[in-house]
């Protein structure tokens, strides 16, 4: 659930932007249904978090899938964001990492201009470098945490529940992993740490 403005500025209310994860024989049935039955669907599965779900449009399926660019460079290009890694959308991480993307890519260029060059190949390997390793780690994390999310599988289940109520009871773990999501402690190494 990601808060967002009205789609038309003229009404007020409170939108929420939601992707709905769910097995490919689940989602092809919920998008069959008709648009109260979809809300009322909603409102029941998301335990009345945003009270009575009203609307829901447009609503629209896609399959997801975990993809990555082999090279984030080549000479006078770099890729960042979504055209260079697609990830899983579970809370909302692949904006954080194609800020993080820009943030870095932005540093190490504004570094080559103070030295009088443009878009080194050099530099841009830097920014490959610090960004790929990462981006790849937290892609392979949010798919398997989406996994772990839909699997019924007893063991991973209760895995789950287990490493969550562990997270939840250590404050100095929780925190490292919020740090982690925000990706705020990596801005630290550039000029953005502000």
């Amino acid at each position: 659930f990601l808060p967002m403005a009205s789609l038309n500025p003229e009404e007020q209310g409170h939108w929420q932007s939601i992707v709905w994860t769910l097995p490919e024989d689940y989602a092809e049935e919920y998008a069959a249904l008709s648009d109260a039955e979809f809300t009322q669907l909603l409102t029941r599965e998301s335990q009345h978090m945003l009270g009575g779900v009203l609307e829901a449009t447009p609503r629209a399926t896609f399959p997801l899938k975990a993809r990555a660019a082999q090279q984030y460079i080549q000479d006078g290009l770099a890729l960042i964001g979504d055209a260079a890694h697609v990830i899983h959308p579970l809370a909302g991480q692949g904006v954080n990492i194609g800020c993080l993307d820009a943030a870095v890519l932005c540093d190490v260029l504004l570094h080559d201009q103070a030295r009088g060059v443009w878009a080194h190949e050099q530099t841009l390997k830097r920014y490959e470098h610090c960004r790929k390793g990462q981006n790849d780690a937290m892609m392979h994390s949010m798919s398997a945490i989406g996994w772990m999310e839909t699997t019924l599988y007893f063991p991973m289940v209760w895995a789950r529940n287990f490493g969550l109520k562990q997270v939840e009871n250590q404050p100095m773990l929780k925190d490292a992993f919020m740090a982690q999501a925000n990706g705020l402690g990596l801005l630290k190494d550039t000029r953005y740490a502000a």
